[in-house]
């Protein structure tokens, strides 16, 4: 590691002070603060358009795909939990209509 010696002797000289009043100093100033709020304004709004359309795009399959196949097999289960149909016990042969 012979030829790292000379590199790690060597120290770097500091640089000049950024001199502020110089016309080829850049900074974004009050200017690009407002277009970075302005992108990100923009972008929410695209995110929450987006959301909207998803969400409204999912209920539709969803009603489409109940018109086709017909309710799925776990909304039937909860629908007869939720109200046992009084026809069940006839059925059942208990005789007792409740």
């Amino acid at each position: 590691m012979w030829f790292l010696g000379p590199i790690m002797a060597a120290t770097p000289t500091p640089g000049p002070a950024v001199d502020l009043d110089d016309p080829w100093v850049v900074s974004p100033g009050i200017e690009g603060f407002i277009l970075i709020a302005v992108l990100g304004i923009a972008l929410w709004l695209l995110v929450m358009s987006m959301t909207r359309h998803i969400r409204k795009a999912n209920h539709r399959a969803s009603e489409r795909e109940e018109e086709l196949y017909g309710p799925t097999p776990g909304a039937l289960r909860a629908a007869d939990a939720a109200e046992p149909d009084s026809a069940d016990s006839v059925r059942k042969g208990d005789g007792t209509a409740g």
